[in-house]
């Protein structure tokens, strides 16, 4: 992380000298510095990823649960931690062929359609507000990542303002998989914002983490996930499910109880939702965030996942 640091801040004092010459621009210039800082960097983030003591950039270790089973019958293991894996045999066909995502498959349990994810996601860079841009990822996959987000894209600016969204979404073909994450108030501006960005990426997040002040403001992020917003949060899934014809992922919070975690990781996989990422700590009080981001993650509330034998989607474990 520190040899990340040091790139990151070699690319600020680029973005310095180059400010003002227009969005694109600064996004060039901020990749040319990050290369140029990379020079002595060859500790790639695949290696940090599994470190015991590394807050690596993908602490988001992909697992159906902490001791499940994978599709071919056999369970991998991370740092002594029981992780059952994607079945990636196919990975290079679908590195270069995005199209091959399976979208008619019917899900006869839950009346709709279901996705078998097409792309690898052992190693996944989770999305992180002013640092999760094309030069930053870009970094990331060159040591290893398998998959990554854009950081927090907000459905209203995207839809308003053009410039907003060619600015946020700068990519590449050597940028995929991309996941873009999108926070929402309403269904009708999610599914319009996603139909403009499923073009340029593999699979749509929306963020029902985000505990910041302005989310509980606007109605969205973590402060969606009380039980009454619930059947706008199937609606979301289903439409832009409908709508984008991608895999839908979405990100949330521990609850007050496992059990009723529980419940809405039921309500999200019975909407559609083929990917679902658990941030270990629960929403803390309007005004704390920044408090509580710095307490221990609650991965035995995650561990305790037994409830969750019966679900498709794929857990990630998200300890920072």
């Amino acid at each position: 992380w520190g040899l990340l640091q040091a790139a990151m801040v070699a690319s600020e004092r680029q973005l310095k000298r180059r400010s003002g010459e227009g969005c694109a621009e600064t996004i060039a210039a901020r990749t040319a510095a990050v290369a140029e800082a990379e020079d002595g960097l060859r500790v790639g983030v695949a290696a940090s990823a599994t470190h015991e003591t590394s807050a690596s950039v993908s602490d988001t270790f992909t697992a159906r649960k902490a001791s499940r089973i994978d599709s071919d019958g056999s369970i991998n293991s991370i740092n002594g931690r029981e992780i059952a894996m994607l079945d990636t045999s196919d990975a290079e066909a679908t590195e270069t062929d995005h199209s091959s995502l399976s979208r008619d498959n019917h899900d006869e349990d839950t009346g709709c359609s279901s996705f078998e994810l097409p792309f690898d996601v052992r190693y996944v860079v989770a999305p992180m507000v002013g640092a999760s841009d094309l030069a930053f990822r870009l970094l990331c996959r060159r040591h290893g990542a398998t998959a990554a987000y854009t950081e927090m894209l907000f459905s209203s600016r995207i839809i308003k303002d053009p410039e907003y969204l060619r600015c946020k979404l700068q990519t590449c073909e050597e940028d995929r998989p991309l996941i873009v994450q999108l926070c929402a108030t309403t269904v009708d501006d999610l599914v319009a914002a996603g139909k403009l960005v499923c073009p340029k990426c593999d699979a749509i997040d929306i963020n029902l983490g985000c505990p910041l002040p302005q989310a509980a403001e606007e109605g969205f992020g973590a402060w969606l996930l009380d039980r009454e917003h619930w059947p706008m949060l199937r609606s979301m899934v289903r439409e832009l499910k409908s709508a984008t014809r991608i895999p839908v992922f979405c990100k949330i919070r521990l609850l007050s109880t496992v059990e009723e975690t529980v419940a809405l990781c039921e309500t999200l996989q019975a909407a559609g939702c083929a990917l679902l990422a658990i941030h270990g700590r629960r929403r803390p009080p309007l005004g704390q965030h920044r408090l509580f981001r710095d307490t221990p993650a609650d991965l035995d509330a995650i561990r305790q996942a037994d409830a969750l034998e019966t679900l498709t989607l794929v857990v990630c474990l998200q300890s920072s």
